[in-house]
């Protein structure tokens, strides 16, 4: 499994509306919403790209302050590494410019 980090400073303005406006603009479609166990209190996406093959999750953990991009082996396809790089930058433009 890939695990992309996305930077977070302590004072940084995160919201599951801002985290799927993001995905949207980039039109990635949610497929599945809810959480996980590993992670108490956490929010978890499964991102789509029309009927492509391939899978691209999002964790926001607000507990410890953490968002995540994850890629798993058998979830691959062309679209969920360039989108991951492209959603990883829009979610640091949208959560620098909530900060201001």
């Amino acid at each position: 499994m890939q695990v992309i980090e996305i930077d977070l400073l302590p004072e940084s303005y995160l919201s599951e509306t801002l985290i799927e406006n993001c995905c949207a603009e980039m039109k990635l479609e949610i497929v599945l919403k809810g959480t996980l166990s590993k992670y108490l209190g956490c929010v978890h996406w499964h991102l789509k790209q029309g009927n492509q093959r391939g899978t691209l999750e999002v964790t926001w953990w607000p507990m410890q302050h953490r968002l995540w991009l994850s890629i798993q082996a058998g979830r691959t396809g062309v679209w969920v590494e360039e989108s991951a790089q492209s959603l990883k930058e829009k979610l640091n433009a949208a959560i620098r410019n909530a900060d201001i």
